[in-house]
């Protein structure tokens, strides 16, 4: 998304835009959102809503750290293990 539409990278010297931190934010927020819907329904709306949001803003955070690890293996790994740990306490 970020490679055909996005104009305005961050940091200016990176391949990374701002459309696609966004898109991958509302992407991963939308999956984890419907994946608990679908498999955990007895879990209420707004708990599904911090569970998703929390993931949704992990994934962000990993994705806007230049690491020299690639962050498609970082994202899965932190993402889960948040969503996780706040499906646990809540």
């Amino acid at each position: 998304m970020g490679v055909g539409f996005g104009k305005y990278h961050f940091p200016k010297n990176s391949s990374k835009t701002i459309i696609g931190y966004i898109s991958g934010f509302l992407a991963s927020f939308g999956v984890s959102l419907f994946s608990l819907w679908l498999f955990e329904p007895h879990v209420t709306s707004s708990k599904m809503i911090i569970i998703s949001l929390s993931g949704a803003i992990v994934f962000l955070i990993i994705d806007l750290l230049s690491l020299k690890i690639d962050d498609n293996i970082l994202n899965p790994i932190f993402c889960s293990l948040t969503m996780t740990l706040f499906y646990i306490v809540l």
